[in-house]
């Protein structure tokens, strides 16, 4: 298990979490709100720290987390879910999605501060591509490992950085 990074600089702050499927997201997540990963993210609003996940999100909207969905409705979803935080008065929120490449952190980089986080951390899951697959495996949804493959791969030549927008950007190993 990885170490987690000390509580943001500013509030409200969004932790934008990036990395292959199968590389502990989620799990991190649960434990960064005081959880365990067993536990369903049914209420995803305690008081402090709130995760927004697109896997939740698509099971959602289209009863099953694996089903991709349009994006533009997923996405309307998130924002949605950031402004909440944001009235909520939520002191971090947890965006659990892959983020993998920077022209999709892009976006997210920019509806966030237009929503009005003030703090954004990037927190780069660099796990090795073995333990995404293994993990993969062990869960009941699966991702086909070409997929974590070349999502892993993508991420390692181009990893998040500061001048992306970020404030600061965090690597975990596990």
């Amino acid at each position: 298990m990885v170490s987690l990074p000390i509580d943001p600089v500013a509030r409200p702050a969004l932790i934008v979490a990036i990395g292959p499927p199968g590389c502990g997201k989620s799990t991190v997540a649960a434990a960064w709100q005081g959880r365990s990963i067993d536990q369903p993210l049914i209420d995803p609003r305690p008081a402090d720290r709130r995760i927004v996940s697109t896997d939740v999100i698509r099971g959602r909207l289209f009863g099953d987390p694996a089903v991709q969905g349009a994006w533009t409705g997923i996405w309307s979803e998130v924002v949605q879910e950031w402004q909440a935080a944001i009235a909520d008065q939520v002191a971090a929120v947890f965006y659990d999605a892959t983020n993998i490449d920077r022209s999709i952190r892009r976006p997210v980089i920019t509806t966030a501060r237009s929503v009005g986080f003030a703090w954004l951390e990037a927190w780069w899951f660099d796990v090795p591509l073995a333990t995404c697959q293994a993990r993969n495996q062990a869960r009941d949804r699966h991702v086909p490992d070409a997929i974590i493959d070349r999502m892993w791969h993508q991420l390692a030549d181009r990893p998040p950085h500061l001048a992306e927008g970020f404030d600061r950007c965090h690597r975990l190993r596990s």
